[in-house]
């Protein structure tokens, strides 16, 4: 809700050409009171408010500026985000008050939990934290009318994990967080809780090292989807730089003179260069590398190595076994590679390298 009753006094009276005494005088009020009226430092009474109005000839509704704000629970969620993304702590306050008029909105309580957890972290206010605590208990209550699948129960426990790691209780943080841990999602956080504030290296090692792996593996994933997307937008510079980011990890992992289980891997983005290659121009650059592809795949093949723990800044105490999507055998990766990307003048390389190296098997 917001008045322009000052701002409105001011207006109307210089509409009609009347100096403050002019006004002040109609009113049967002091210059003085006019001033205040007119600058905010006070506020009519009612009566005067009707008999301003009517001076005007205008209603008092007009005369008050007053705006009534969109109060739907969509309406005061979208505000309520929007504090949150301007960094804005007066919206605990609208917070409150939606909190009180919907008691049993989920999307009411998620964001209202939501901006007590971040301001009350980034204030280290206890008491925002401890609101943010209470109301992730709600959202459990009312997480039935929940809609976005990327939060559950388990998401909503570890931001209440969270809470109370920066409430200043580690053990509880670690415990919360191994209880929601699916799929290993919490892993990072666990280690950190282990390892830095409860000072338990060897327990926090293993979750720390299991969420490295994870991750590398995850980053693996995505560079395929980013250089089909930029080719295809014929960003070509990007999806290099995508692709020469992801060889320096790769590289800033391997042993000397040791195969591991990225070199399967490796062979499988040779072939996403070859196709960016072949993109931009640079086919006889692109056979080279689709061939050199091939010839990586055969060296792994050969003498494969499924063993991450074999990698750099790995610990070959914790046994961790690779597993990606492409295929079994480094060879299988780069035709899953070629399926997946599913472009014409990629194919139409591969078919040529593969003609080339049969006449050269048959004339041995």
């Amino acid at each position: 809700m917001k008045i322009n009753l000052y701002d409105n006094i001011r207006k109307y009276r210089k509409n009609i050409g009347l100096t403050q005494e002019q006004l002040a005088e109609a009113m049967g009020v002091s210059v003085g009171a006019v001033h205040k009226w007119e600058t905010g430092l006070s506020t009519p009474e009612i009566t005067l408010i009707v008999k301003l109005a009517a001076f005007f000839d205008t209603s008092v509704d007009v005369l008050l500026g007053y705006e009534m704000k969109d109060n739907r629970p969509e309406a005061v969620q979208g505000r309520l985000w929007e504090c949150f993304n301007n960094h804005d702590p007066s919206g605990l306050e609208e917070a409150e008050q939606a909190l009180v008029k919907y008691p049993n909105s989920y999307n009411i309580a998620y964001v209202s939990a939501t901006l007590y957890m971040v301001f009350g972290e980034q204030a280290e206010n206890k008491k925002w934290l401890h609101r943010a605590l209470e109301l992730f208990g709600e959202c459990k209550r009312l997480i039935s009318q929940n809609n976005d699948p990327t939060i559950n129960l388990m998401t909503l426990q570890g931001n209440e994990a969270m809470i109370y790691y920066k409430l200043g209780e580690p053990k509880r943080t670690a415990k919360l967080l191994e209880e929601c841990n699916a799929g290993g999602h919490y892993d990072d956080l666990i280690g950190l809780a282990y390892t830095l504030p409860l000072n338990d290296a060897e327990k926090g090692k293993q979750y720390l090292f299991r969420s490295f792996i994870s991750n590398i593996l995850h980053m693996i994933n995505l560079i395929p989807g980013f250089v089909k997307i930029y080719v295809s937008k014929k960003d070509y510079r990007t999806a290099e730089n995508y692709m020469n980011w992801m060889d320096s990890v790769l590289d800033g992992l391997k042993k000397d003179n040791v195969i591991d289980p990225l070199d399967k891997i490796r062979s499988s983005f040779m072939v996403c260069r070859a196709y960016i290659q072949v993109h931009t121009g640079k086919k006889r650059e692109a056979k080279k590398t689709f061939t050199e592809a091939i010839k990586a795949a055969e060296q792994f093949d050969e003498n494969p190595n499924y063993e991450l723990g074999d990698m750099r800044f790995t610990d070959t105490s914790v046994h961790y076994t690779s597993y990606d999507i492409l295929g079994e055998t480094a060879a299988d990766g780069i035709e899953s590679t070629v399926s997946l990307l599913n472009d014409p003048e990629l194919n139409k390389l591969q078919d040529e390298i593969r003609k080339e190296n049969s006449l050269i098997k048959g004339k041995k």
